[in-house]
């Protein structure tokens, strides 16, 4: 029984992984095209292709348990993109 929890655990955990992954993507594809530092757009691909990556890893494992793939939440993807594109505060 406790093998099905763990299971059940990390679907869960991939699940979010791969959110996650997805809002990353979406933010540095917003970040991308207002940027014309060419090392911060450097970086940028960088850690987009390395986010890519942790995508296909995770899909390939949910794949193979046969479970679903788990959309971001609306209010999550609201947030991002209100601190992607809000203006920085100084304290």
């Amino acid at each position: 029984m406790s093998k099905n929890i763990e299971n059940h655990d990390s679907v869960l955990l991939l699940q979010d992984c791969i959110a996650g992954c997805k809002m990353a993507l979406e933010s540095m594809d917003d970040i991308r095209e207002h940027t014309d530092d060419k090392q911060l757009r450097e970086l940028i691909d960088k850690y987009y292709d390395e986010h890519t990556g942790l995508s296909v890893d995770c899909r390939d494992m949910l794949d193979k348990a046969g479970a679903d793939i788990k959309e971001p939440g609306v209010f999550a993807k609201m947030a991002a993109k209100l601190v992607t594109f809000s203006p920085p505060t100084t304290h």
